[in-house]
């Protein structure tokens, strides 16, 4: 009974006894069969020829390693014809010939290896008690089969970077299944096609707005319905706006600048209206230009002078060292440029109007409103908020370190530095019922601020709410209205889409996206982390493919 429990897969064995080491268990175990039957030819024998010792390692036990001491014998082959006068008995599905462990202890070092790689994986198998070298792991990933899998019918493409900005590689996902199906060494136009041409039978492709994935879904699966995804029409609209509003980025920051509210004079320590120094803390002070400010003016004018003189952008970046797109996004821009903020949130930063609320209902103590934050989670030091209410005492008038019972009024809420252009294309772009009063009326502000940038938040709202709610029928509409406009930025972006028209009407009236796809590249990125970008492509697709 103990041998069909420990080896149930190997008939006629004889359990010899076990010895037990520190960390190892090993048991004798004897072959009992009366007869075998030759693998060349099939003929049974019954004639012994010799035995030998095999070691096998199984599975632990408690944690502890167990070796499995076989005393396997080798037999005549009694046919004439047959090439092979000898041949050891098998024994059965559980021990392969010439192996060094039970199957299901590859089985379970080789799930370890998928999951975990070489040295992480030996770690983990060495605490569980099945000792082995990462060379062994690493091997047992190459020697999986590769599943077959069906072809998809729902098929989703997108590129992974290899190395970022240099070298990419296509993944290919089962939509409907939502698993990995297969992963290329690049993303040409040939080898994608290559692929579709291999595995016929796809129905439809969703992708992103690469033209070299359109042109080899058009070679390799021309019945295939292209799919657009509607996250990558989002963003590429988002570019679009960040693009028109770039060149009225200082005159957007004096508009919000000029439209903040003022702030009354605060009292003085005698508490008398209007005799303390005024303290406008919602106004914003325009940051002085620093020596890398004035350095990027002087290449930005320099690219506005040499493109007036008919040179081409790479010319300019050519003789200024710097990126082509760096040299258009100046060129797009408009004299003088807005200096850039370099502001660092800080820990303080959200209990700023707490700290204020209590100021103006008389708290003036540092120790005790520093209790207060740090119960409501606050983790900084105790000196930012010292720092703040010396601020604080300044501003109102007080000397420093006077306890004053009076309240002096005081703003209940900072208000925050104008919005990057970033932050108000975010907020353009997101859906109007998830934005804060005060980031409606920063839209507000900016489409105040000139018609065009008014056309423009209002074409790239209107399209947003096409791609979300899959407005179909009102897509032609705002292509034609995309086109007749003015701006040059959104005439080329319709010119784009009407490039793509099939791709971008399917994303709006299918219900397929790329969005599985994106999970599984999030995927592929970790496990490829996992082996600090020392593991080849090959074990980086076997790793993906098999633990699928």
């Amino acid at each position: 009974m103990l041998t069909d429990l420990l080896l149930p897969h190997i008939a006629d064995i004889e359990f010899n006894g076990l010895r037990v080491d520190p960390d190892t268990i090993h048991l004798r175990i004897t072959t009992t069969a009366p007869k075998a039957v030759c693998p060349q030819c099939g003929e049974t024998s019954e004639r012994v020829h010799s035995r030998y010792q095999r070691e096998v390692q199984d599975l632990p036990w408690a944690g502890i390693a167990v070796q499995v001491q076989l005393c396997v014998r080798r037999f005549f082959c009694d046919h004439v014809n047959c090439v092979q006068k000898t041949f050891s008995e098998p024994l059965g599905p559980m021990i392969d010939k010439y192996s060094r462990r039970t199957e299901r202890l590859n089985d379970q070092l080789q799930q370890i290896a998928l999951r975990l790689g070489g040295q992480a994986g030996q770690r983990l198998a060495v605490k569980l008690g099945l000792p082995t070298s990462a060379s062994t792991l690493l091997r047992l990933i190459f020697s999986a089969a590769l599943p077959a899998s069906a072809i998809p019918r729902v098929l989703g493409v997108d590129d992974w970077a290899k190395r970022k900005g240099q070298t990419y590689g296509t993944i290919l996902v089962d939509l409907e299944k939502r698993r990995i199906v297969d992963i290329l060494s690049d993303r040409t136009t040939e080898t994608v096609a290559q692929w579709l041409s291999d595995h016929p039978g796809v129905e439809t492709v969703s992708r992103d707005r690469s033209e070299a994935y359109a042109a080899a879904i058009r070679q390799g699966a021309p019945k295939a319905i292209q799919v657009a995804d509607r996250w990558h029409l989002l963003k590429n609209m988002s570019e679009t706006l960040f693009k028109i509003l770039q060149p009225s980025q200082a005159a957007i920051q004096r508009q919000f600048l000029q439209n903040e509210p003022a702030v009354d004079a605060l009292s003085c320590a005698a508490g008398e209206p209007g005799a303390g120094s005024s303290f406008d803390a919602g106004t914003e002070q325009p940051a002085l230009p620093s020596a890398a400010d004035n350095r990027r003016q002087e290449r930005a004018a320099t690219a506005h002078r040499l493109h007036q003189q008919g040179w081409t952008s790479k010319a300019i970046a050519a003789h200024l060292h710097l990126h082509p797109k760096t040299v258009r996004r100046y060129l797009h821009m408009s004299l003088p440029l807005a200096p850039l903020r370099r502001t660092r949130r800080r820990l303080l930063d959200p209990y700023r109007p707490y700290l204020l609320e209590r100021w103006n209902a008389g708290c003036h103590n540092a120790t005790q409103l520093l209790r207060e934050i740090q119960a409501q989670g606050f983790s900084g030091k105790a000196t930012s908020v010292r720092a703040f209410v010396a601020q604080l005492r300044q501003a109102s008038g007080l000397p420093p370190r006077l306890r004053s019972a009076s309240a002096h009024p005081l703003l209940a809420a900072q208000t925050k530095r104008p919005p990057t252009l970033r932050r108000l294309t975010a907020w353009i772009m997101q859906r109007p019922d998830q934005l804060t009063p005060s980031q409606h009326h920063a839209v507000a502000q900016t489409q105040a601020l000139h018609p065009q940038l008014e056309t423009t938040i209002e074409l790239a709202q209107t399209f947003a709410a096409i791609v979300r709610q899959k407005l179909v029928d009102r897509f032609d509409a705002w292509l034609d209205q995309a086109a007749s406009c003015a701006i040059s930025a959104f005439q080329t972006f319709a010119t784009e889409l009407r490039r793509d028209y099939d791709a971008v009407r399917a994303a709006l009236s299918l219900p397929w996206s790329n969005g599985p796809t994106e999970g599984h590249i999030n995927h592929l990125k970790t496990v490829k982390r996992q082996m600090y970008g020392r593991g080849s492509f090959d074990l980086l697709r076997r790793r993906l493919l098999c633990a699928a």
